[in-house]
Parts: C-alpha cells; structure tokens; sequence
C-alpha cells in the first residue's frame, strides 16, 4: 500500500507539472509570443489572434471584423462584414468567401486542398505559381489587381481601396476607376475638372457649362469670388469682386 500511493502520488505531481507547462504556454500565446515570422501578437502579418487563434478578420465568420464577431451561420464573411452571397470572383466555402483560384485550402473547389509543398495556381495544385501570379506567402496572386499585394507582396492598400494596375485607389470616389477598375466617369481636367464626378461607387453630379467641380458643387471660377481662378481660391480683400478668374 505504501508502494502504491508514493507510485499514485508521484503522477499527481507530473500531472500537475504537465498542466501547469501548458498554462504557461497558453498565457505566453496569449501575450502574442509567437514564434519566428510571427507578428507583435505571435500572428503572421494580416492576421488577429482572437481566443489563441491566428484568424483573419477580413474573412473568418467567427470574428467578421472583429473577435467574436460571428456571421449567421448562412452569411460568409467577406471584407469584414458579414453578408450572404460572396462578391464576384470569390466563393463560399464553409462560411469564408475564399479565391478557388488560389487558396490552397480550397483549391479549384471547396475543401480542396494542396499538399504543404505546393502552392494553389489557377485553381490547379504545383509546384509553382503561374499565368503571371506571384508567390507571395503561399498564395499566387495577381499583383496588378490584389489589395492585399497591390505592385508587390505585402504591398497592403487601405480599406475600401481597390488595386487597379499595380496601384491603389479608391473605388468610392476616383473618377477614373469609380467602382471598378477602369469604369470612368466622363470629365476633363482642362482648364478644371468638368464633368461627372464619382461618389460611393457612382458616376454622378455633371459640371457644364463652362462650371468646375468645387467641393461638392459646381461653380465658375471665372465669377465665384470663394473659387477665383481655381477651387479654393478666395477674393481676400473686402469689396473685391472675382471678374475673368482674377479678384480685383
């Protein structure tokens, strides 16, 4: 008996050792002591920890745009907020709005996924990327037109921003690219901008008639004595009137 309960005490106390190894590292995981490549939180770069998981808050349906945040269980989430159909070009795979194109989780289908030495490439699993991608992180993507590697890998544009040749821009209001790359609204920017002006996506509010677009108006600048000469550029003396563009 004696035997026994020294052999029986002797596991409690590696039990408890275990146990409290383990506390220490989920407390240390918490900290954000991640390892080599990791971020300040221990996550990689794009990536939260959220109840000890690295998860993405642009796409994870548990945490839409934050820990904790969870999608309904029909809604994906898709650029951080939840909603029930994917955007163009994306899929919904189990709740996340994923690229079967490059995802090698999800690789030219739901739930198709790529060995640990491959790479997911047009939605066909190699050994390399192809048509132009590039390897970044271990997604092949479009540099061109990939926000999250707009003209190179971890080239990161803003929220809202879209990538259109390489470049950022912002799809809610350049007049060029409103709403997509490559939609413009009709102006010219000679001798002011004239023309329609993109707001929220949409080609809007034409400026004719010899007007310029100032602010959120139009306006003749060759008469409006806040807008002498261009947008912005007030008559400062009092009585001063704006006549062909000059405050006299």
């Amino acid at each position: 008996m004696t035997k026994a309960r020294s052999w029986t005490w002797a596991l409690a106390g590696v039990l408890a050792a275990a146990a409290g190894a383990c506390d220490e590292r989920a407390k240390d995981e918490s900290r954000g002591g991640g390892g080599a490549g990791g971020s300040a939180t221990g996550c990689p770069a794009g990536l939260a920890q959220c109840d000890g998981r690295c998860v993405s808050l642009e796409l994870d349906p548990a945490s839409c745009g934050g820990c904790g945040i969870a999608c309904a269980p029909d809604e994906a989430c898709s650029a951080g907020k939840c909603s029930f159909a994917c955007p163009d070009g994306s899929t919904n795979c189990g709740g996340e709005c994923v690229d079967t194109e490059n995802d090698p989780a999800n690789c030219g289908g739901c739930g198709h996924v790529c060995s640990s030495s491959e790479v997911c490439s047009l939605g066909h699993c190699g050994s390399h990327c192809e048509g132009g991608t590039a390897n970044c992180g271990g997604l092949c993507v479009h540099t061109t037109t990939d926000p999250a590697h707009c003209g190179g890998c971890n080239s990161a544009c803003d929220g809202g921003e879209g990538c259109c040749n390489g470049k950022c821009v912002d799809f809610g209001a350049d007049p060029d690219n409103c709403g997509g790359c490559g939609h413009t609204c009709p102006h010219t920017t000679t001798p002011c901008y004239m023309g329609e002006v993109c707001s929220a996506g949409q080609c809007g509010l034409t400026c004719s008639g010899g007007t310029c677009h100032c602010g959120n108006k139009c306006v003749d600048t060759m008469l409006d004595p806040v807008n002498c000469g261009g947008c912005g550029v007030a008559c400062q003396q009092p009585g001063q009137i704006c006549q062909d563009g000059m405050c006299k």
